[in-house]
Formats: structure tokens, sequence, C-alpha cells
């Protein structure tokens, strides 16, 4: 079982672009919110998560008084990206949290993934995006996989 945040890119698209962090920002964000809650987190994070938490401190957490932190910084968990957030995103640090590339790339990924033993995955969508996400995995997706599998 995995769940992640999906993106399916249009051909040359970055994983930061603003389209790609309105689908997948929100949750990239998530460690970002766990070292907000835990700053002792921070040199446990990979290195490029850990690269952007100046800019995080900067653009996002210096906003918030330390007692209401922990609310602030979830304001937007797994829904919208807080002001500030996106810049703390880079294509390296989306692609290493979420599900995010070409339908062609998203389906050779899945595949090795079920040889691999996973049977089951679901999706952290932002809630105006859900009927849009789902039918674009149905329709770009999910075609892949049945042929692989033919």
């Amino acid at each position: 079982m995995w769940s992640t945040a999906i993106c399916i890119l249009e051909p040359g698209e970055s994983a930061a672009s603003p389209r790609a962090l309105d689908h997948i920002g929100a949750a990239a964000m998530m460690a970002f919110h766990s070292y907000a809650c835990h700053p002792e987190i921070g040199q446990y994070l990979p290195a490029p998560i850990r690269d952007r938490l100046e800019i995080y401190e900067r653009e996002v957490l210096s906003r918030f008084p330390r007692e209401t932190r922990y609310q602030d910084v979830h304001a937007g968990h797994l829904s919208h990206l807080l002001d500030g957030e996106a810049t703390v995103l880079t294509d390296e640090v989306v692609r290493m949290v979420a599900l995010v590339g070409t339908a062609e790339e998203i389906a050779a990924h899945l595949r090795r993934l079920e040889e691999a033993g996973l049977n089951n995955i679901t999706f952290w969508i932002p809630p105006h995006l859900t009927k849009s996400v789902i039918s674009d995995v149905e329709a770009q997706i999910m075609p892949l996989m049945h042929t692989a599998a033919a």
C-alpha cells in the first residue's frame, strides 16, 4: 500500500511548475510541516529538503508565533499551499515525495512497484482537483497499465 500525491506532467513541464504545485505542493510540504513542529528532525531530513529549511524559515515560519505554529503550518495540510511555501519547493524535492511525471513515466514507475509487491495505491488530492485528477489517471495512466499487463 502506498499513499501519495500525484501529478501527470505535460512533456517538458517542471514538477515545481505552478500547475504541478497546485496538484501536489501541499503534500510535498509534509516534511517541512513536521520540521516546523519538531526542528530537531532537521538533521535527519534528506539533503534536498535540509537545503531548503532556511528558505522555509524565512518565507513561511517567520510569520507564525511559536505558540500557534502547529496550527498555522497545518492550515493547508494536504489541501493547499500557504503563502511562501511554493518558494520552498524545487523540482528535486517534489519528485522525492510525490508521484510526478508524464503518464508514461508514472505508469512505468507503478509497474516497477507492482513487480516489487505493491498492490494498492491511494492519492492525496486537493479537494478542488479530485474529479479532474481521478479522470486524468483513468484516461492517461490506466490504459498504459492495462497495455503493459496484456
